[in-house]
């Protein structure tokens, strides 16, 4: 059997545990409408291609499935795109005397969510830019 060779949005979505609603307690459906996960795979190999070495990019439409870089810089687009949303959206309410800010709660975690998983993307995109910049050198001077 052949490997899978590039993501799907079916890979994103299991990643994110985002397959039906019942993977969330508190939404109706799915969090993202596979249009929305597919431009996050443009905006992943976008932020990929603008990384130095500018001569290694990857095509948005065939992300490599070998790696989970790219599952990261997915996530961070599509929970960039939820923060927004709830920061756009933001409002908290008094009822008797207690405070309720469900909104500011959520972006808090949204924020850490989105620090780890750009991290970790940022970091394994330019060892994976360096590596294949170090492969092309190679293959010249050899």
């Amino acid at each position: 059997m052949a490997a899978k060779n590039y993501i799907t949005i079916d890979d994103v979505r299991d990643y994110m545990r985002d397959r039906t609603a019942d993977d969330h307690e508190l939404l109706t459906d799915v969090a993202w409408k596979d249009e929305e996960i597919s431009r996050a795979m443009v905006t992943a190999a976008r932020e990929f291609n603008s990384i130095p070495p500018f001569s290694i990019t990857v095509n948005p439409n065939h992300l490599p499935g070998d790696t989970n870089v790219f599952l990261d810089g997915i996530a961070v687009a599509l929970l960039r795109r939820m923060h927004t949303n709830d920061s756009l959206n933001d409002l908290s309410y008094t009822a008797g005397s207690v405070k309720v800010d469900i909104t500011a709660t959520r972006i808090g975690h949204l924020n850490r969510m989105i620090a780890a998983y750009d991290e970790r993307f940022q970091s394994r995109a330019k060892e994976i830019k360096r590596a294949a910049n170090l492969r092309q050198a190679f293959g010249s001077i050899g």
